[in-house]
């Protein structure tokens, strides 16, 4: 389900998270607000330490905030149950990590058909959107594939079919160019992008590669917990679905 693009698709106000060691406590976010629209590849960028993952667990809904609010969709996720937190991301939200974390036994194709199962899709629709879901991301002839047979290229790649295959409207995508070379690292960036502006989802990046930034549509910068600042690119790059097909032939 996408939203209009004048509508935040993700909206956060006043977050506040610590965490404590024995009797010492340490600040990771110092009352952050950030809103992300979708059609936008956003960039959360900063040194190590700076909160950026934190941030990104807590917008998802992995980790609560000591403090403030944050809303999917216009709804504030602090008033749902652990039940319903769930159910809002396996049907809003798509996340892609540093690992893909696939399945060693699973075809490239089985790994992005569980995912349409566990959202309970329509079971004749289940391998039609499976395969386009990964011809979109450049790997129509190599869905037969298991993990052991892919390089680290092909498992990202097929990690974010399996993010994108629900269509979400919010993506969230954790430094998912770190392990790659620059060959597959630009790919990815570059689906990235396009599910964004194509697909019209609110795509959230965590990232310290700076191979990215000319992809953005937006660089926030997080340093000691606070945004220090928020950027829009005068000419991001443009891309065309064929790009993806010719690199990744």
């Amino acid at each position: 389900m996408l939203v209009s693009s004048d509508t935040p698709a993700l909206s956060a106000r006043s977050l506040y998270k610590s965490y404590s060691s024995g009797d010492s406590r340490m600040d990771i976010l110092k009352g952050i607000d950030l809103s992300a629209r979708c059609g936008e590849l956003t960039l959360l960028m900063g040194p190590s330490g700076s909160g950026k993952s934190t941030l990104m667990a807590v917008l998802a809904g992995l980790s609560r905030p000591d403090r403030g609010t944050v809303s999917i969709l216009g709804q504030p996720i602090a008033d749902l149950g652990e039940a319903n937190l769930t159910a809002v991301r396996l049907r809003q939200c798509g996340f892609i990590f540093q690992s893909p974390n696939l399945f060693g036994a699973l075809s490239a194709l089985d790994q992005v058909r569980l995912v349409l199962q566990l959202t309970g899709a329509p079971a004749a629709d289940i391998d039609s959107r499976a395969w386009e879901s990964l011809k979109e991301v450049g790997l129509s002839d190599r869905t037969h594939l298991k993990p052991s047979a892919m390089s680290g290229g092909e498992k990202q790649r097929v990690a974010i079919a399996r993010a994108l295959v629900k269509q979400p409207t919010l993506l969230f995508a954790d430094e998912p160019t770190s392990a790659l070379d620059r060959t597959n690292g630009d790919l990815v960036i570059r689906i990235l992008r396009r599910i964004a502006h194509r697909n019209g989802a609110a795509v959230l990046c965590v990232t310290h590669d700076s191979r990215l930034v000319g992809h953005a549509d937006r660089i926030v910068t997080i340093d000691d917990g606070r945004i220090v600042s928020d950027e829009r690119p005068e000419t991001p790059d443009t891309f065309h679905h064929r790009d993806i097909e010719h690199a990744a032939s």
